[in-house]
């Protein structure tokens, strides 16, 4: 998580608020609800963790 809120440039409550489902590997996006000011975000998630989730979640 905290590399993901690192490498995503997210806020600490972001990265405590995220869900599996906010992430969007195929497009490497990541989707922030109700981020700073109650407002939805976006945010580009990096191509290096891209492969390091997939093969952490495969074990």
């Amino acid at each position: 998580m905290i590399s993901v809120g690192y490498a995503c440039g997210l806020r600490v409550g972001e990265v405590v608020n995220l869900k599996v489902k906010d992430l969007d590997l195929e497009e490497l996006t990541v989707h922030l609800k109700d981020a700073k000011g109650k407002k939805d975000r976006i945010s580009i998630f990096p191509e290096k963790l891209k492969s390091y989730i997939q093969i952490t979640s495969a074990t």
